[in-house]
Order: structure tokens, then C-alpha cells, then sequence
């Protein structure tokens, strides 16, 4: 097995170089580097799960009284609804609040929101839509600003709910 920082006879790389070659995991797909700076990022890792169709997370997990929701985009019918953040932030919920259903919860039952913004001037745009879907007392929240979403997306919110 090649280690990294080593070549492939096991000596030590020289200052500032990682691994190279072509590493297999166990459950298949593999990792492929040609030899790179330690601050830079592996070439890619492919693996047979990522090809796959079926997400690689639960939608929702359920831990004593909390529900928790994976992170949801503004999509419908697995399509964008729009550029405009307000009607993805709208659709994230309506998203949210489907999967909130299943479990017989309410939007209200959400105490903490965690929102990723790919531009910091959405903030008050994506605002003005939240106090319009939630309610007082607000969930808790951190706002995050990122690179990149999903399928081009401009926001995606992350909650956890409380059940009675």
C-alpha cells in the first residue's frame, strides 16, 4: 500500500512532494495523484457508490426527540426552480416542510437553521423570504457563505426539529 509521503518502494518523497500513483479502497473507485504540493488537492477520486444515482445520506435521521434534515436546495422534480434566491429559498423550504410531514411535524418544530450562501449579497434578499417562512421565536441560525451548491444553487438550508 502506498503511503503518503512515500514512493512506491516505501523511501520518504522529497521536501514538499506527496504521493503519486493510483490508491484502491476496499469497497472500490480509487484515488489518482501525479505528484502534487502538500496544499494542493488530490486530481480526483472516483468511485462506483459516486456513479451511482442513490444519494450517498439519509434525507432525515431521527436521534431521541430530534429530527435532523440533510441540507435542501431549491429544486422540484430534481430541477433548479429558478435563479432568484427567494424562490429557492422558497422551494428549499416547501422541501423541508415535506420531509418535516413524514416524521408529523410542523415548519414550527425547527430550532436551528443552518443556511449556505454562495454570495453574501443574497444575506438580506434571503432574509426578507425567511421572516416570511418562519416564524417568531426563529430557530437558531448560522449563516455560511460558499463557494458552491449543488446543481447551481444559490442557497441550501440544513435544520434540525424537535419532536414532542
Amino acid at each position: 500500500m502506498l503511503l503518503w509521503g512515500e514512493d512506491s518502494n516505501g523511501k520518504g518523497l522529497p521536501a514538499g512532494r506527496q504521493g503519486s500513483g493510483k490508491r484502491e479502497f476496499p469497497r472500490g473507485g480509487s484515488l489518482e495523484t501525479d505528484g502534487f504540493q502538500k496544499s494542493e488537492i488530490p486530481a480526483r477520486r472516483t468511485t462506483k457508490k459516486s456513479m451511482n444515482t442513490k444519494p450517498l445520506f439519509s434525507p432525515t435521521r431521527t436521534e431521541g426527540n430530534f429530527v435532523f434534515l440533510s441540507g435542501q436546495i431549491g429544486i422540484k422534480d430534481g430541477i433548479l426552480v429558478s435563479e432568484n434566491i427567494k424562490e429557492q429559498v422558497a422551494q428549499a423550504v416547501e422541501n423541508i416542510v415535506a420531509l418535516l410531514k413524514k416524521h408529523n411535524l410542523l415548519l414550527e418544530s425547527v430550532i436551528d437553521v443552518t443556511a449556505f450562501l454562495i454570495d453574501q449579497e443574497d444575506y438580506q434578499p434571503f432574509n426578507e423570504i425567511y421572516s416570511e417562512l418562519f416564524n417568531e421565536p426563529f430557530p437558531t441560525r448560522t449563516t455560511v457563505t460558499v463557494k458552491s451548491l449543488p446543481l447551481g444553487a444559490r442557497v441550501e438550508l440544513k435544520v434540525i426539529s424537535r419532536a414532542s
